[in-house]
């Protein structure tokens, strides 16, 4: 995934103070790690420059990547939309207050100071999304966000930073980035809590599979369960999401208290409102089935196998009418 981010960062070490002392320092640091990358490739695969993607274990994804240069597949336009904004898979639906990084690069472009910080940053971020676009599946399985993006949130971050450089509490800035921030805290408590790992059978998770499972009480098995009870255990985790959101919608000097309290509570109600818009979002019809299925696989994967075991006899006792929705074998769905 991060194979153009390397050559990105290997420019912006080298340039634009290229010396022959510094040049052969990064190669010789380099040619370790890459001996024993060809070493592998030629154990494993017979030739040193080949790549694990042409060899993929699934038939599916091995014949697609052996086409193209080393794997790599033509760009595919539609993982643009798929990864920055679907409810399920979107960097800037789960994460909203990465929005800010262009704004970020482009003040410190212009300031000077931090230029080239912002041009590695940027193109660093590109290359890495170019590189997601090329997967055969930018979706990634199963999973909360799209998982080829993660290496571009240090980059991202650096705009972030020059978008909040100088700024004081209770400014429109802050306000934003505490309500977009804040949004991301709570999207990422709640799955965290009950489903980390989406299923492709849902478009927007966050409601119709998440929010039923809190409403019903069926959580994600961890340590303090068997202590203070599902609930009651999940305090200490309560309290860390707490504290983060302070952290996120107090961000800046402020002149008093006052100015804080009036920031942190513009910025909650920014999230707050932004959550609702995103819960009306519905789920595509025809489908019903296939998330009541998925969803039952869920519970099971969570160890309510009593209650998918009900789930799934009810399925099969309620009638429905014929419909391309009878079973999911035109999912596309792959294993987490």
């Amino acid at each position: 995934v991060v194979m153009l981010a390397v050559a990105m960062l290997g420019a912006a070490t080298l340039f634009p103070r290229l010396h022959w002392r510094q040049a052969f320092g990064f190669a010789l640091g380099l040619a370790p790690s890459l001996a024993i990358w060809m070493l592998y490739n030629w154990i494993c695969f017979d030739h040193p420059l080949t790549t694990g993607f042409v060899h993929h274990a699934l038939p599916l994804y091995g014949e697609a990547y052996q086409s193209g240069f080393l794997g790599i597949q033509p760009l595919d336009p539609l993982a643009v939309p798929g990864m920055l904004f679907s409810p399920a898979r979107g960097m800037c639906f789960l994460s909203p207050f990465l929005v800010l990084a262009p704004v970020g690069w482009w003040r410190q472009f212009r300031g000077g100071e931090f230029r080239w910080d912002a041009i590695h940053a940027a193109l660093l971020a590109g290359s890495l999304f170019l590189f997601a676009m090329t997967t055969i599946d930018w979706r990634g399985g199963w999973g909360t966000g799209t998982r080829y993006l993660v290496p571009m949130v240090p980059f991202l971050l650096v705009g972030v930073a020059g978008a909040l450089r100088g700024v004081r509490a209770g400014e429109p800035v802050s306000i934003l980035f505490g309500g977009l921030a804040a949004v991301g805290v709570i999207l990422v408590a709640a799955a965290s809590i009950t489903v980390p790992l989406f299923p492709q059978e849902f478009d927007n998770p966050w409601v119709s599979l998440v929010g039923r499972l809190l409403g019903q009480g069926y959580l994600a098995p961890h340590l303090g369960t068997g202590a203070a009870g599902a609930w009651g255990g999940l305090v200490p985790y309560f309290l860390g999401a707490l504290v983060t959101l302070v952290l996120v919608t107090t961000s800046g000097p402020a002149r008093n208290l006052g100015v804080t309290a009036a920031a942190a509570t513009l910025s909650l109600s920014l999230a707050l409102i932004i959550i609702g818009w995103q819960a009306t979002i519905p789920e595509p019809p025809g489908r019903q089935l296939v998330r009541d299925i998925t969803r039952a696989e869920c519970l099971m994967r969570l160890g309510f196998f009593e209650q998918a075991a009900r789930e799934m006899l009810a399925l099969q006792e309620t009638p429905r009418p014929p419909s391309s929705d009878a079973a999911p074998g035109g999912s596309t769905r792959s294993e987490p």
